[in-house]
């Protein structure tokens, strides 16, 4: 859980995860999120994917990411 805790630490990686709970979405799709320059976005995601949290799928030329089924389950009971 550790790792999870640690890609959640960032409010940037935070708000990713709760568009991703809501939708699916390309990586450019969440850089429009935000202001920060595509470099930043493509690390937070990274950060993500190897926590476990999201995964991302090739289709096409594009990564479509969505929020790993599960991966929060352990801080929600945390949480409790």
């Amino acid at each position: 859980m550790g790792r999870t805790w640690e890609a959640l630490s960032d409010p940037t990686r935070r708000t990713i995860v709760e568009h991703l709970a809501r939708e699916q979405l390309t990586a450019g799709e969440v850089a429009a999120l935000f202001d920060t320059a595509r470099p930043g976005i493509s690390r937070h995601l990274r950060v993500l994917r190897e926590s476990g949290v999201v995964e991302a799928e090739a289709v096409g030329q594009r990564r479509v990411y969505r929020l790993v089924p599960g991966a929060l389950d352990e801080v929600e009971r945390w949480c409790r």
